[in-house]
């Protein structure tokens, strides 16, 4: 395989972030509501975000999922498309931004049924090219009834906080929620 060629996440990125800023000039602010495994999709990003750093030879970047850790499997009801689109931006500008220590990403579950999710990393901080990444993400996390909060990370950088209102179940097997 061609290292130079886009993956199909990336070309699904591409897509998605051009079809997302189309919707948003014409106030076409669709959602659509699904039960998918949260955790499957926070692997995806795991590989996307791995992949992504090996392109870019940046080795000297870690990158670490942190999950919810009471369930084996956590399923939600929310537009998977646009959080994948939120996650996928603020992971793109953590990876343009950090040469060199970590990223982490993941999820919890707080009150009422709102998720708290993040994006840390060791980089430099935000640019003004990084905008455009952010802001798609802050749109999709207000179009999802969220709220987003960016701050200086710990260890430099930034940590992205974001919080969405969606459906948790524990099991959804044989298509019924439990």
């Amino acid at each position: 395989m061609n290292k130079h060629l886009p993956n199909s996440f990336t070309l699904f990125y591409i897509s998605a972030n051009q079809i997302f800023k189309q919707e948003m000039n014409h106030q076409d602010k669709n959602i659509k509501v699904e039960m998918f495994c949260l955790d499957e999709l926070m692997d995806e990003l795991y590989n996307y975000t791995k992949k992504e750093l090996q392109n870019r030879g940046k080795s000297n970047v870690g990158v670490e999922i942190i999950k919810y850790a009471d369930l084996e499997k956590c399923y939600v009801q929310t537009d998977s498309l646009r959080l994948r689109q939120i996650f996928t931006s603020l992971l793109d500008n953590a990876i343009k931004f950090t040469d060199m220590g970590y990223i982490f990403f993941g999820y919890h579950m707080s009150i009422n049924n709102h998720f708290s999710f993040f994006v840390d990393d060791t980089g430099t901080g935000i640019y003004n090219d990084a905008d455009l990444d952010l802001s798609i993400a802050q749109g999709l996390v207000q179009l999802l009834g969220g709220k987003m909060e960016i701050r200086p990370s710990e260890d430099a950088g930034i940590s992205v906080n974001f919080s969405i209102i969606c459906q948790h179940f524990e099991n959804f097997e044989n298509g019924e929620a439990n």
